[in-house]
Formats: structure tokens, C-alpha cells, sequence
């Protein structure tokens, strides 16, 4: 396990976040450099924020799971790169993820509209809308991969094809509202 692999599984993730943290310049910026950073900052860390998920599965939920056990052991051995590789090829082990999931995205569309509406940090409402949208291209990667019913796990059924395009539609469209409601 090498970073080639890592550069490999989020080139894309980074590619939208720079995508969306250019819209967000070119549509709501206003000249102050703080701002300028912070939003940029928010952008990029938005692509690794649902990996989180395993480190919440790791510590809090599973603490004595195998998957856990092996996560941890990357950790105190310092091997952060070896600890995101293991993730990576390893993700399936973790079952019912909380980020990873139907339940995250669709509570993540109403925390976004409002918090892009608010008068919080810009870094904070960039940071949602980036985590949104790049959980879109999670479930897509998930879903590619035969796990959808891992992000239904809500569901205990992973639905149909009609129902999943409706449904990434309804995603992709609430990632334009709050673009377009960004102040």
C-alpha cells in the first residue's frame, strides 16, 4: 500500500472540491482574503470529512472490532498513510456507517440550506456544501462497487433504480439550492 493509491481514490473528491470552492469564488465572493481562505480551506477539507466515519467506528462505536483493531494499530504505529490505505480497501468491513449513509445525506440537505443562509463562517457553509456534494461521489463509489445497500442500511433493502436516480437527483438539485442560496 502506497499514496499512489491514495492519490488515486481522492483525485476526484479533490477535483469537485476545487470545482465548488472555484463556483463559490466566481458566484458569492467579495475581496477580503480571510474570506477568499477560509472558503478555499472549506472546500478542500470537505473531501475528507466522511472518513471520519471510520474513525468514529473505530473509537466510539466498535472499539473492539477487527477492522477497529487494525485501524488503531496504524495510528499508534504513526502510519497515517498506511491507516487511509487501510480504509480504503478495507471500507466494506464497516457495516451501518453513519456518514456513509442515506440517513447523513438526506439530514445533510436541510443542515445545508440553512447554514448557507445563516450568518456563520464561510468556511463553515463551504465546508457543508462540500461535504454534500462529495457524498454524492461516495454513493456513486460505493454503488459502482455492488455496496449499495450499505448506504441504505436504513432501509434494509437497497431500493431500485428508478428510486436511486430520483433520489441523486434530489441530492444534486439541493447542492444547486445552496449554491444558489449561499450569502
Amino acid at each position: 500500500m502506497n499514496k499512489t493509491n491514495l492519490f488515486k481514490y481522492y483525485r476526484i473528491p479533490f477535483i469537485l472540491s476545487i470545482s465548488l470552492a472555484v463556483v463559490l469564488v466566481t458566484q458569492i465572493y467579495k475581496g477580503d482574503t480571510v474570506d477568499l481562505i477560509l472558503l478555499i480551506l472549506g472546500s478542500l477539507l470537505g473531501t475528507f470529512f466522511l472518513d471520519l466515519d471510520y474513525f468514529l467506528h473505530t473509537y466510539v462505536l466498535e472499539p473492539a472490532d477487527q477492522f477497529s483493531g487494525m485501524l488503531k494499530d496504524y495510528i499508534k504505529s504513526k502510519d497515517y498513510t498506511g491507516a487511509f490505505n487501510y480504509i480504503i480497501f478495507h471500507s466494506d468491513q464497516v457495516e451501518n456507517k453513519t456518514l456513509n449513509s442515506a440517513l447523513f445525506q438526506i439530514s445533510l440537505i436541510f443542515f445545508s440550506i440553512f447554514l448557507v443562509r445563516s450568518d456563520v463562517s464561510i468556511f463553515f457553509k463551504a465546508l457543508v456544501i462540500s461535504i454534500q456534494l462529495n457524498s454524492v461521489f461516495r454513493f456513486f463509489y460505493f454503488y459502482f462497487q455492488g455496496h449499495a445497500n450499505d448506504w441504505f442500511w436504513i432501509l434494509k433493502k437497497t431500493p431500485g433504480t428508478f428510486f436511486i436516480i430520483i433520489y441523486n437527483l434530489v441530492i444534486i438539485s439541493s447542492i444547486g439550492l445552496a449554491i444558489y442560496s449561499f450569502k
